[in-house]
């Protein structure tokens, strides 16, 4: 990892203050209402007790999310409650509980100071799998007498993890205890989660989609299935409590948010030709379509909503032409979280000369975009012109031996360096879990370097976690065979790998 523990769990933690996409909206709205009892009661004139009331927090929020809590909470996992106050006055504290005995936990800090201004933030783990986060929505500045204050949770989905042969899920920062879901029988895998952490997962068989269910223990239930392709696109819309998928031009409703089975009603929005990415919020589909190359070379796309009721389109975004960095033919993938759309976009390729193997260009970047969902304009605000973790840098390497009759070329290499590995992608693959206030996406590709007269490719394999509100990055390299199965070839002349 690239920070220390202390670090890394600061900025996983910071400010997770609004979650409006995550299915506990309504009981973000009652524990604000209510103000679960998260109090800061006055001790004498010079000092406070921040207590939190934790059964408040998560039992409510899980009644309202429509989870039974006699299933969810049920006596036998084991939960370890931590909490941070963070701000004019720092401190931790954290106790292991049986969710049978949550709804009556709590916690508290003694001697807190009044008049300093405080944040509690809030983990809540089973085992090695982190399964809930929040914070206080505002800093609150410690007063005599009783401060009642409002926390907001969420859900932490598993981390999914593939390679050529399986699908696996690992808890979130413990990737080494990952559980087998899939045979992967196809480089291309196509899922969605939704904001309770479930999964969702196209597999082989006519139409399925089948789901596995995230679990009170931080584990998912059992899936069986041969993942093969099929279909282009899912999606899940959190607020109709509905699985989409897209195949080809057409849009096709679930029979059930469990999944199983997609019954052939197909939706036609007009003027799609062709989709590359889909996602869909609160009976709305997002489209994102490829326009064509304009009179420079330059790839051009469109972002499209359409309303599934009425199969009408309500909004069109203006073209959006791309970075020449990304070619004619990136890869997509688009969700809607925290109130906004995110599409990340992905190339990784090496390119030779014509008449011969010697290598010219290389290619292994991506960024993440930030789209508005009423006006389906870029954020250019997020990232550099609105392109976030995208590597402005290249590096010319000259006097690359070759076998055939020409002996020397340049090759440019468009990616990241070691100086800025830390905050672009190499190549985004895909959203592969949901976690509040936060993007956590694979990113695979290679970096190049010298050696000798060869060109050394390394393979990158990593998980990173996008802070939505800091826009930091934290990094973790994972087995470098997840994620990107093919690489480009080192049996082209003047490359090989190194790892």
């Amino acid at each position: 990892m690239t920070r220390n523990s202390l670090e890394r769990r600061k900025v996983f933690l910071r400010r997770l203050a609004s979650l409006p996409v995550i299915a506990f909206v309504a009981a973000l709205v009652l524990l604000s209402a209510a103000c679960n009892n998260v109090n800061l009661a006055g001790k004498g004139s010079g000092s406070g007790t921040v207590s939190l009331a934790i059964g408040d927090v998560l039992t409510k929020s899980v009644r309202s999310a429509g989870e039974p809590l006699r299933q969810t909470l049920a006596a036998g996992t084991e939960y370890t409650v931590k909490a941070r106050l963070s701000g004019g006055h720092t401190a931790e504290t954290s106790i292991t509980v049986d969710s049978g005995k949550l709804a009556g936990a709590a916690l508290s800090f003694e001697g807190i100071p009044i008049g300093v201004t405080v944040r509690l933030d809030l983990e809540v783990w089973a085992g090695n799998s982190l399964v809930w986060i929040g914070s206080t929505v505002d800093d609150h500045t410690v007063v005599s007498g009783e401060n009642p204050l409002s926390v907001e949770v969420g859900r932490v989905s598993g981390v999914l993890l593939w390679d050529s042969t399986s699908v696996n899920i690992a808890p979130y920062g413990n990737y080494e205890s990952k559980t087998s879901l899939l045979t992967n029988g196809s480089p291309d895998p196509v899922w969605c989660f939704d904001n309770l952490g479930n999964l969702y997962w196209y597999t082989a068989g006519e139409n399925a989609v089948i789901r596995s269910k995230l679990q009170a223990d931080g584990t998912y239930s059992a899936l069986d299935g041969n993942y093969t392709g099929g279909s282009d696109f899912l999606a899940y819309d959190n607020i109709t409590d509905s699985l989409y998928k897209m195949l080809g031009t057409e849009i096709i409703k679930a029979e059930e948010s469990t999944g199983s089975h997609l019954p052939e009603e197909a939706i036609s929005p007009e003027e799609v030709s062709s989709p590359v990415a889909f996602a869909v919020h609160d009976n709305i589909a997002y489209i994102v379509d490829v326009v064509g190359e304009n009179e420079d070379g330059i790839l051009q796309i469109i972002i499209r909503n359409y309303n599934l009721g009425t199969s009408s389109r309500l909004t069109e975004s203006s073209m959006y032409q791309l970075p020449p960095s990304f070619g004619t033919n990136p890869s997509y993938q688009m969700i809607y979280h925290e109130g906004a759309l995110y599409l990340l976009l992905s190339r990784v390729s090496i390119y030779t000369m014509y008449d011969t193997s010697v290598p010219t260009e290389s290619y292994s970047l991506g960024a993440v975009l930030k789209i508005n969902p009423d006006t389906l304009a870029l954020d250019t605000s997020f990232g550099y012109q609105g392109y976030l973790g995208l590597a402005d840098t290249s590096q010319t390497i000259s006097g690359i031996n070759a076998t055939d009759a020409v002996t020397d070329g340049t090759v440019v290499y468009h990616g990241p360096t070691s100086s800025n590995d830390a905050s672009v992608f190499y190549g985004p693959q895909g959203f592969v879990a949901i976690m509040p206030k936060k993007l956590v996406i694979a990113d695979a590709g290679f970096s190049v370097s010298e050696d000798g007269n060869k060109i050394a490719l390394t393979k990158k394999s990593r998980i990173i976690t996008v802070d939505l509100e800091t826009l930091a990055f934290e990094t973790e390299r994972v087995e470098d065979s997840y994620y990107q199965s093919e690489y480009p070839s080192s049996s082209t002349s003047g490359y090989e790998y190194i790892k």
